[in-house]
């Protein structure tokens, strides 16, 4: 499976890169994603045990490209140093923390190229800062060829940290943010991921958030422990009639009159291209 094979986003695991044990583990999960984190989660001085232990799991072969993610770092310095690690292997995205300039995109980008990773690795950005927020707009309509921009995380512990806003009440004071960002990314056909929760202990508050966030429109949520998994799963798996809808888009484009149409009728309603990628997905989540 190549990175750029498509996979379901239900449900997005961080697994910290120094964590040997965790990331043993992550073959016998049932995540559709993992996010190898070299960065918040890693203490300066486990930093290289990371890299090393992230370029071993790339390259084992045990975990299919398409469900790993490599969160690097913001600074110049340790991402390069994240990024030569992996140097032979093909991470599905290697995810950019902070997102708050097109300037941190372009070197990323320089960086994946020096680094010889291939040009279809994708770029995920997380915006987690009051800057990110105010010109999510701006920040996401980027050109996309080599390293395409493909996914949005909103990293919601910094957004309540650093503007002082309450994350209770169902999130009720963070979700104008929420759907800011959300509206932003799905106009640039973007994949768009909810933030963390917490109380991995608390399953009922666990799955009222999930719940929202599907209801909101974001594709999946990103989670912080195994036990997370299956409920995010079960929430963001599509309904019934979102499975026949997407049955029906793939047979119509797989149609041989079909195959180099740019848009297509289905029951009267016009369907793109775009519609084709998002109902692969919506089956990848059923599996």
């Amino acid at each position: 499976m190549t990175s750029t094979a498509t996979t379901a986003l239900r449900s997005v695991l961080y697994v910290p890169g120094d964590k040997e044990r965790a990331l043993h583990k992550l073959g016998t999960l049932a995540a559709d994603v993992y996010v190898i984190d070299l960065e918040d989660a890693v203490a300066p001085d486990r930093k290289d045990t990371a890299r090393a232990n992230t370029a071993a799991v790339l390259q084992g072969g045990t975990v299919p490209t398409a469900q790993l993610v490599v969160r690097v770092n913001g600074d110049a310095a340790s991402q390069s140093a994240d990024l030569q690690a992996l140097r032979g292997c093909t991470p599905r995205a290697v995810l950019l923390p902070k997102y708050e300039s097109h300037a941190q995109l372009a070197a990323l980008r320089q960086a994946l190229q020096q680094a010889g990773l291939p040009t279809s690795t994708q770029v995920w950005v997380m915006v987690e800062t009051p800057i990110g927020i105010a010109q999510v707009a701006q920040l996401l309509a980027v050109d996309n060829g080599s390293y395409p921009l493909a996914a949005v995380v909103i990293g919601t512990n910094d957004i309540a940290r650093l503007t002082g806003t309450s994350m209770g009440e169902g999130r009720r004071y963070l979700l104008p943010w929420l759907a800011t960002v959300l509206i932003h990314a799905k106009a640039q056909h973007l994949a768009v991921l909810d933030g963390v929760y917490n109380d991995f202990s608390d399953t009922e508050g666990f799955a009222a958030e999930a719940r929202q966030g599907r209801d909101m429109g974001f594709d999946g949520k990103t989670l912080i422990h195994p036990s997370q998994v299956a409920p995010a799963n079960a929430s963001f798996a599509p309904s019934d009639a979102q499975v026949q809808w997407a049955q029906a888009v793939v047979a119509a484009f797989n149609q041989p009159e079909n195959a180099s149409k740019g848009a297509i009728q289905i029951d009267g309603e016009m369907v793109e291209r775009l519609h084709l990628e998002i109902a692969h997905r919506v089956l990848a989540a059923t599996r």
